[in-house]
């Protein structure tokens, strides 16, 4: 009898291969049981889009601003360089006007070129005026 229950015993061979499919069958489990993450990388890419949407519209306005600040400048320059031609041109006004009044005393011109002088000094004044009211509204 004792050799019947020697002979249920396994073999080195059996145990050996028992031993690599327990094994094999705990290494399926632990992978098999781990929380596939199928969410986790579309939300992910999503929230990478988004981001990415938002940095591109921030760089959008950002670079919007920077343009506008820029034409507000050349505007700005420009609308000094008008005054400064205007005002030129208001003090040459004054004295050809001066001069014109100057020859009327003397009778060399008449009542019309003195009131020629008088209406382009005038012009020339509301221009520049002009100019000082674009000035203010845009600053």
């Amino acid at each position: 009898m004792n050799q019947s229950i020697e002979s249920h015993e396994p073999t080195p061979e059996f145990l050996a291969h028992m031993e690599w499919q327990i094994e094999t069958a705990l290494r399926r489990e632990s992978r098999l049981s781990m929380p596939v993450g199928g969410g986790r990388p579309r939300f992910r890419a999503a929230l990478i889009v988004v981001v990415a949407v938002a940095i591109g519209a921030v760089a959008g306005v950002a670079s919007g601003r920077v343009q506008d600040a820029r034409q507000r400048d050349a505007l700005s320059e420009s609308m000094q360089a008008q005054e400064a031609l205007a005002r030129a041109r208001v003090e040459l006004a004054q004295t050809a006007f001066q001069e014109t009044r100057r020859r009327f005393e003397v009778g060399t011109v008449d009542r019309e070129s003195l009131m020629a002088a008088e209406r382009d000094l005038r012009a020339m004044e509301t221009a520049l005026a002009r100019i000082h009211l674009d000035l203010e509204e845009f600053a």
